[in-house]
């Protein structure tokens, strides 16, 4: 998951030939911040970690230019941060009490249905980016493994 952080912003990055250097910085610290903790397991990393992560993304993004893709981006921020933390939950999902398993797939599947659907309302003038896409797809098969899981008996 920390891969697709990294790959995301330097997509950004990529993207824009007008982005001035800071927003360039931002952008690079962040994603060898990320490189830095791709070696680290992720189930190690705390939440605490992971939002830390998080708003230091949303604030490169808040640098992007007022244009037309950088508006895009930056409001494509919240569901790209959603799509990654429910991700990172689903793989965590065993380490709910069994009562609660089906409660939190039924709440993963929502909030992987909205953020598609923002998303979607988002760049429905321009194609999705290959890396959301990745994203969402990601997303998607987390759930998919989840829920084969639960529908196996324990160990």
């Amino acid at each position: 998951m920390a891969r697709r952080c990294s790959l995301l912003a330097q997509v950004i990055v990529a993207q824009y030939d007008s982005v001035d250097a800071q927003v360039v910085k931002q952008l690079r610290v962040s994603c060898y911040n990320r490189h830095m903790t791709q070696e680290l397991n992720p189930t190690r990393l705390t939440w605490a970690a992971l939002l830390g992560r998080w708003i230091e993304f949303a604030r490169a993004a808040v640098a992007l230019p007022d244009d037309d893709q950088g508006t895009r981006w930056k409001a494509s921020v919240a569901p790209i941060i959603d799509l990654q933390a429910v991700t990172m939950a689903l793989g965590q999902l065993d380490d709910l009490p069994d009562d609660e398993r089906a409660l939190g797939l039924d709440k993963a599947e929502i909030l992987i249905r909205r953020d598609a659907s923002v998303l979607g309302e988002i760049w429905r003038d321009a194609p999705l980016p290959a890396k959301l896409t990745e994203l969402l797809d990601d997303a998607r098969q987390a759930l998919r493994q989840a829920q084969s899981a639960t529908q196996q008996p324990r160990k």
